[in-house]
């Protein structure tokens, strides 16, 4: 996971931010269900896939919002991270419910829908700001 959290910040300034989200945001949830419904003897190697994935898209998230506001990066980045925690911390809570009433198995293939279910926002996330300095 850490690895790709390093390589795919760079990765996103030459291809593209959304690029870059839309194969990492559409490859998790297929590897949360491989590793859920497949052979055990894939789980470890589809896990490290699974890490790569899931937490490669912050560093990009990260750079798209310093794009944004390159004025007030640290207000931005400081807003978002608030942000993500929060929600971080409700999905945790919501996953941690299901999986209560209806099993791990459950639970995580829920996440994995709704992930799924996010890709289309890719569309409305905006391209490269356009600075205006007055100086």
């Amino acid at each position: 996971g850490v690895a790709g959290a390093l390589a795919t910040g760079t990765l996103s300034d030459r291809w593209g931010r959304r690029r870059i989200l839309l194969v990492l945001l559409s490859l998790a949830p297929f590897l949360m269900i491989a590793f859920l419904y497949g052979p055990e003897w894939l789980a470890v190697p589809l896990l490290l896939l699974l890490g790569f994935a899931s937490i490669s898209p912050q560093p990009v998230i990260l750079a798209l919002v310093q794009d944004q506001f390159p004025l007030n990066r640290a207000l931005a980045n400081g807003t978002y991270l608030a942000v993500t925690f929060l929600l971080q911390a409700g999905g945790i809570w919501l996953v941690g419910m299901l999986s209560d009433r209806y099993g791990l198995t459950i639970a995580f293939a829920a996440s994995a829908v709704v992930a799924l279910l996010s890709i289309p926002a890719i569309r409305w996330l905006p391209g490269r700001a356009k600075i205006a300095v007055n100086v």
